[in-house]
């Protein structure tokens, strides 16, 4: 199963619809093969890349929670890791 978080679906909302479109399909597969181009990034927080942008993901049993999207420019602020790491655990 997969869940997207609220602000994750705001964050994808604003982006062009091809883009939103190659980000949802980047995510199932991941989800369904997990084949995808994913690093571990801080505790069971994982940065999917997606062309210039960085999907903040994690595994909580078998169910894997989308948590936000950001350009690679701004990502790795450490506030915003921390942030993801926090929604990640909250649902």
């Amino acid at each position: 199963m997969i869940r997207y978080h609220p602000f994750f679906e705001r964050q994808l909302g604003k982006l062009p619809r091809g883009l939103q479109r190659r980000i949802l399909a980047r995510i199932v597969e991941y989800h369904e093969t997990g084949r995808g181009d994913v690093r571990k990034i801080l505790g069971d927080l994982e940065a999917l890349r997606v062309g210039s942008y960085r999907i903040y993901l994690g595994w909580v049993g078998n169910e894997l929670r989308v948590v936000s999207v950001f350009h690679r420019r701004v990502v790795y602020s450490k506030h915003l890791l921390k942030a993801a790491l926090r929604r990640l655990r909250r649902e």
